[in-house]
Formats: C-alpha cells, structure tokens, sequence
C-alpha cells in the first residue's frame, strides 16, 4: 500500500551520519514492496512527486520503472515495477500467485533466497480468505528451499481504531 517505513530507514540513516551524501549510495539490504499492480504504480508516481519521498531514495532522484534506460525510454522488457537503484523495489504482483511471487522476488528484484530474509506483512493477509494468507506463510517460510531457515517473519498488529 502506501506505507512510508522504507523511507523512514532511510531518513533514519542519514541522521546517524555526518556526511548526508553516504546515505544516498546504495547500502547492503535490498526493501522490495509488493502490492497490486495500480497501486505499485501510483505510489511511484506520488514517491516521484513528493520531493521528501524522492530525495529519501538513493540519489535523490525518486523510482524509475525497471526497464527504463536513463533516458526514460522503455526497453525490451516492460516490468510493472519501479526501483530507485540501490536498495528500494516495487514490485507489482498478487501475493496468492506463487509463481508470480517468486518471479517478483528472484527475477524483479534480485534477491538471493540463500540470504537471510525478513518478511513483514502489514496488514494485507486479512484481505486474504484463510487458505491464501496460509499460503502466503508456507511460501514465506519455504522461498530459497530450506523451510524457516535464514527467514523471519513480522507480523504487526495494526493500530487500533478509535
């Protein structure tokens, strides 16, 4: 969804240096969201937009869609996703399609499944019927083979309504 937390790490970052121009360079951990392709898409398009959110990305210089050259010009391949270059991914795609999840993960965003990895999910499973979320979690634990080993998984409560 719209959730900022990428940007507030990154924001976090460049307190904790002297030098604000270190943060802008691309660290060690990878953040990929996944959401709906239209909605990946207009948060692109706000990031880009909102000049707190663009500056926060690597380089200051807000997402491109991946497939864009430097240009803008779209190559070969169109992804319905949108990277800032150095640690921050979008990726369009239905979380109850492992196959498309997996792609998402791997191809899209590159991650290796043999490195440790954080899964937090905000919310999105209660959009889910019980099987899918359950499926969500099995695929989670399982991504690069060996079940729960080097994954961890958050799960926040969201706040509660008043």
């Amino acid at each position: 969804g719209f959730d900022t937390s990428y940007f507030r790490l990154r924001t976090r970052l460049w307190r904790r240096e002297d030098d604000e121009k270190h943060t802008r360079q691309p660290c060690s951990l990878t953040f990929v969201e996944i959401d709906h392709n239209a909605v990946v898409a207009e948060k692109a398009g706000i990031v880009n937009a909102t000049p707190a959110l663009r500056e926060a990305c690597v380089g200051g210089d807000g997402v491109r869609r991946m497939g864009e050259d430097e240009d803008g010009l779209l190559q070969k391949e169109k992804k319905n996703a949108f990277a800032d270059g150095g640690g921050y991914v979008m990726c369009g795609c239905d979380l109850r399609d492992a196959r498309a999840l997996d792609a998402a993960l791997s191809d899209t965003a590159r991650l290796d499944p043999n490195v440790p990895t954080l899964f937090l999910s905000e919310c999105c499973l209660a959009y889910l019927e019980a099987e899918e979320a359950s499926e969500v979690l099995r695929f989670a634990a399982s991504w690069g083979g060996r079940e729960g080993e080097g994954k961890s998984l958050s799960l926040p409560d969201p706040p509660p309504l008043r």
